[in-house]
């Protein structure tokens, strides 16, 4: 019996006719979440007054770091991705909110916090998919968080040390993520999992009190180790966050 990994529901109650998909279609994601129900597949897709949907937010800022990784030099202008929120140069690789969007008040910030709601879904969703652990109360503030935006959570990028990319092979077609012994040590030691997406580096707090007590830990970890990936986390609270462009690769 397929049981809901966010509104804890079960058949007959809801119905699981719907794919589930881990990330989003548009983004080249393929994996599916079984014991996602219809009703919370539907909200993280659907938007709400002056408030984007989860998953809309995902394909508009991801999609940008898919084509440029794509399309190295120049994107085709047929293949070009067409964005309802940004403009883009193509060429000085430059996002900007359209007019009306930035004219909205503290619309980035509501950009900002779908793209982390949209991460803690993804995490979670993988996460049942591949270990089937998803439905622990340990997980219950990512769940009031993602699917119910009650809570404030943050999620960080990892800046980038060396004008370097580390593409693992198909993630452009079918993003996935892992979970192994890397992974499991920093989840157990500092409450964090951090994984490759789309040419980024992205950490996201599983535990509640990651940031009164791991925080301070796993950035001396990060310097200590030399993390090749990079040793800054920077808090994601808007867009231009990310360099989802990579201009410090291709200017």
């Amino acid at each position: 019996m397929k049981h809901c990994i966010w509104c804890s529901r079960k058949e007959p109650h809801v119905t699981f006719e719907k794919e589930a998909h881990t990330f989003p279609r548009s983004v080249g994601g393929k994996n599916i979440c079984e014991n996602v129900c219809d009703d919370c597949n539907h909200n993280f897709g659907s938007t709400k007054p002056n408030l984007p949907a989860v998953e809309i937010v995902l394909k508009e800022i991801l999609n940008f770091s898919r084509y440029f990784l794509l399309y190295t030099k120049e994107v085709p202008r047929n293949q070009r991705f067409k964005s309802q929120y940004f403009s883009v140069n193509w060429d000085t690789k430059v996002l900007k909110l359209k007019p009306s969007y930035k004219l909205q008040k503290g619309f980035q910030e509501k950009l900002g916090r779908q793209f982390t709601r949209g991460m803690y879904k993804i995490y979670l969703e993988e996460r049942e998919r591949i270990k089937k652990d998803s439905h622990n109360s340990k997980f219950d503030f990512i769940r009031e968080f993602a699917r119910y935006d009650l809570g404030e959570l943050q999620i960080f990028y990892l800046k980038p040390k060396y004008p370097f990319l580390g593409i693992f092979d198909g993630t452009l077609e079918n993003p996935s993520i892992h979970f192994g012994k890397e992974s499991e040590k920093e989840e157990k030691e500092f409450g964090i999992y951090s994984y490759q997406f789309m040419g980024h580096i992205f950490c996201i707090p599983v535990s509640k009190l990651f940031k009164e007590l791991h925080f301070e830990r796993y950035k001396k970890y990060l310097k200590e180790n030399d993390n090749s990936f990079g040793t800054e986390l920077i808090p994601i609270k808007y867009f231009s966050d990310v360099d989802f462009t990579f201009k410090f690769i291709f200017q």
